[in-house]
């Protein structure tokens, strides 16, 4: 067989050693471009993750909403029905818990302050409550923010 130098034998006319670091130099290239890869696609599945997590959040937030306006709606239904009404123990509703408390405040209005809990997320709100002439009326709405139940 003939090479591309014109001689009869493989290699010849080359500098000795030639193919041998250009083999090693294309091992450290292959290996450079699969850290490459490794890094890319660890970098992809932990933001992949970090989404992941972030919707679950999300969606257990936004079930916790209604939950919550459930309570308070309980609560002003309860006052409805009885002026004396002190709340709901907790109880079971929706796939969440629920609770509310009534007190009675000095000037005369009442305080809801509800609690809803989801998936492990827990919400409270207070609603300062008077007494319209059609009934139990929310005058002012002090959201919390959604913490993580024990």
């Amino acid at each position: 067989m003939v090479t591309a130098s014109g001689s009869g034998r493989f290699g010849e006319g080359r500098a000795p050693g030639t193919a041998r670091s250009q083999r090693g130099a294309a091992l450290v290239y292959v290996l450079f471009l699969l850290v490459i890869a490794t890094t890319a696609g660890m970098l992809l599945a932990t933001s992949l993750a970090v989404d992941l997590r972030t919707r679950k959040e999300d969606a257990r937030r936004v079930r916790l909403a209604p939950l919550l306006d459930s309570a308070v709606a309980e609560a002003l239904a309860d006052l409805a029905a009885d002026p004396d009404a002190a709340g709901f123990m907790p109880h079971e509703f929706g796939g969440g818990w629920l609770e509310s408390d009534i007190t009675r405040l000095p000037d005369g209005r009442l305080e809801i302050v509800a609690r809803a809990t989801y998936a492990g997320m827990r919400r409270a709100v207070a609603a300062d409550v008077v007494f319209g002439p059609y009934g139990p009326v929310v005058v002012a709405w002090r959201p919390g923010a959604p913490t993580r139940s024990p």
